[in-house]
């Protein structure tokens, strides 16, 4: 089951440490700095919940959008609910959030190729093979 956009903001409130400025924040919903971010996190959230984009955005009970692609079908399919967010919510960040994903995917598949200096440093990020 997908989380709603009212467990998002509750999953939050965990205890987690969150510093803004220097000072602790003990709500990270409530400064001004993340209140709207929640919420628009929130709000995309629930678009998978409403019956008419559920069945684009949502298949077997996990998002397209953090699904990975097993075939041709899977890619067009988590393009059709990247599309469909950006288009529902009035952004482009979803449409941002897919080309970053594929961006990586793609870097990713092709790191042992690059040189030395466009690869990552291994003692910062995890090797995936």
């Amino acid at each position: 089951m997908t989380r709603s956009g009212q467990e998002y903001p509750e999953g939050l409130r965990d205890g987690r440490e969150v510093r803004l400025d220097g000072q602790r924040v003990e709500d990270v919903t409530a400064p001004p700095a993340f209140r709207a971010t929640a919420a628009s996190f929130a709000g995309l959230l629930d678009l998978a919940d409403h019956p008419v984009h559920r069945p684009v955005l949502v298949r077997g009970g996990v998002r397209r959008a953090g699904a990975v692609p097993r075939s041709y079908e899977d890619l067009v399919a988590r393009r059709r609910a990247f599309r469909t967010t950006a288009e529902t919510a009035g952004c482009r960040a979803a449409l941002l959030t897919g080309a970053a994903f594929a961006a990586l995917a793609a870097l990713l598949s092709v790191r042992p190729h690059l040189p030395a200096r466009a690869a990552a440093p291994k003692d910062r990020v995890p090797d995936p093979y």
